[in-house]
């Protein structure tokens, strides 16, 4: 009834009840019954994804918050930069080691993650203050910056979120540029919108 027909919902659901060891399973008769008095649970997958992260060590949702800024996708790389003013390596690996084992997050490749669903990384992204996500996002960016192979969108894209107004500007026109060269003329213009709308925007300290 309160997964609404909602699959990532009836999944979060379940997942809560495992963690928490409210239910059991015979596996001899296949019924499932609880082990106590039945839990409350969110009425919505915001608060239940949310009571899912403040199950977790303190550290645990750092480095989740983190990884939600710099993306749904990230490269373990970024995220350790981002990291590094408030935990070791080793820290953030057992971490990450702990969101996987959680279902928060999936390891996609040899140093790629990936969250396990978008509203996840939503509902995580959201528990940030504003002047919080601009400050991160202009430190992925400044990492970004100093890698090669990073690109022009995705250094845009951290910028024109972040509080260098001055690097936003520069690198939305770059990534808008590019964009116009290759005749994705939609996604140019996206950019220079963005570049424009900057003197606009609210800046919080």
């Amino acid at each position: 009834d309160q997964a609404g027909g909602n699959p990532l919902y009836a999944e979060a659901l379940c997942q809560a009840l495992q963690q928490s060891d409210a239910i059991l399973l015979d596996r001899e008769t296949g019924e499932v019954r609880w082990t106590r008095l039945t839990p409350t649970l969110p009425v919505s997958l915001h608060e239940l994804l949310l009571a899912r992260l403040e199950e977790l060590p303190l550290t645990h949702q750092d480095v989740l918050k983190r990884a939600a800024v710099v993306g749904v996708s990230f490269e373990q790389q970024a995220l350790l930069a981002l990291c590094q003013e408030r935990m070791s390596e080793q820290e953030v690996f057992v971490a990450l080691e702990g969101a996987i084992q959680a279902s928060f997050l999936s390891r996609v490749g040899e140093t790629t993650y990936r969250f396990n669903h978008s509203l996840m990384h939503e509902t995580i992204y959201e528990t940030l203050s504003f002047a919080q996500r601009q400050a991160w996002h202009s430190q992925v960016g400044d990492g970004l910056v100093d890698r090669p192979e990073s690109s022009f969108e995705l250094i845009a894209y951290h910028y024109l979120r972040g509080a260098d107004v001055e690097k936003a500007a520069q690198f939305g026109c770059q990534a808008g540029d590019k964009a116009r060269e290759r005749g994705i003329y939609a996604g140019a213009l996206e950019y220079y919108e963005q570049v424009l709308a900057l003197s606009e925007a609210p800046r919080e300290m």
